[in-house]
């Protein structure tokens, strides 16, 4: 969903000044051939897997992030692409 669409032209402008001037945020881009590997993993995975939970694996992987879920098959799905995985209770520490 694009937020341009819900909000008016004014505060979605402020709504993004706010991600724009934080130090902590960075705007991580699907590239095409990304997209494109993303419908590939999900196709192997016999669409047992969210393609949106799939394209958060690619970001981290794209970023060195850690990828954070309780979900099995992802998990297992991002070993295979050596993404690294964490549960929501083990970061929180």
């Amino acid at each position: 969903m694009n937020f341009k669409f819900i909000l008016n032209k004014k505060d979605f402008e402020n709504k993004k000044a706010l991600f724009d001037n934080m130090p902590n945020f960075k705007k991580v881009v699907l590239e095409k051939y990304e997209f494109d590997e993303a419908r590939k993993i999900e196709n192997e995975a016999n669409f047992e897997v969210s393609f949106y939970d799939i394209i958060h694996m690619i970001l981290a992987r794209k970023t060195n992030s850690v990828l954070i879920t309780r979900g099995k098959r992802l998990m297992k799905i991002a070993k295979k692409y050596n993404v690294g995985i964490s549960l929501p209770e083990d970061v929180i520490k």
